[in-house]
């Protein structure tokens, strides 16, 4: 079974896109002379992954993000044992690197080496070899300044934007705090009308019981009141029928008879 392709994780890829910028810039002088670039190169892989690969994985890694550039095997194979040699030194000086004012101490001394480098190398006698070597050196401590320096300045500006998002973070932690209380007031007054609720719709029943008792009451008045006038009105017509029998038995004229003959 064949092994997968190798490629970098998306956070590990970001973080090379993110220094390839400043390698580029500061190599862009010298396009023939591979060396200095590889050896930032290789230092930016590191930073981004935390690993180094063989001399194949960083000419499959130079073709992806710096196709400009093709060292040989034999100089990516150099750098990387050199690299190598130096992680060391630097996971010793890592831990001072982490705030500003360690991070400003470490710089002082770097360039202070470079500089009693630079003088040593003036003022060494001996054959070219040794001065072509020194020289090499001074150059390499150079181009490794400049490296410590690009990664502090990336460090501070990651720093930067990691306070403004935690900033911005605590700003919007702030601000749903604050309608979460909103909601929570709203949440309580409506719970207490809730509670009311029930007491309210038990006054409503007792008065609309109470005006149907009323109301039921007053109908029954009224329709007894109506039975007595109805009783009423009858006897009063039975009394008018008996006083007008009584007025035709002694001689009152019925109504619709002529006086003088009986009714036609």
């Amino acid at each position: 079974m064949s092994r997968p392709a190798f490629a970098l994780r998306d956070a590990e890829a970001r973080l090379l896109v993110e220094q390839m910028a400043a390698l580029t810039l500061r190599h862009a002088h010298n396009v023939r002379n591979h060396r200095p670039f590889v050896r930032d190169f290789i230092a930016a892989v590191f930073h981004a992954t935390g690993k180094t690969y063989s001399a194949p994985i960083y000419r499959r890694l130079l073709g992806a993000y710096a196709p400009e550039r093709r060292p040989s095997t034999s100089t990516l194979a150099a750098e990387k044992t050199l690299f190598e040699q130096q992680l060391p030194a630097m996971a010793a000086v890592a831990p001072l690197a982490s705030t500003p004012g360690n991070a400003e101490l470490l710089s002082s001394m770097l360039r202070r080496v470079v500089d009693e480098a630079l003088a040593g190398a003036g003022s060494v006698n001996g054959d070219a070899g040794s001065a072509q070597q020194q020289r090499a050196y001074t150059e390499y401590l150079r181009d490794r300044l400049e490296s410590a320096e690009s990664a502090l300045a990336a460090s501070r500006a990651s720093t930067a934007r990691l306070a403004a998002d935690l900033q911005e973070a605590v700003n919007t932690a702030r601000l749903y705090h604050d309608q979460l209380e909103v909601a929570q007031a709203a949440a309580a007054a409506q719970a207490t009308l809730l509670g009311a609720l029930p007491q309210a719709l038990h006054d409503m029943r007792q008065f609309s019981l109470r005006a149907i008792d009323e109301v039921r009451g007053e109908t029954r008045a009224v329709r007894e009141r109506c039975a007595y006038l109805e009783e009423t009105l009858k006897e009063r017509e039975t009394m008018l029928e008996t006083f007008r029998q009584v007025a035709y038995r002694h001689g009152a004229p019925i109504p619709g008879q002529r006086k003088g003959g009986p009714a036609s």
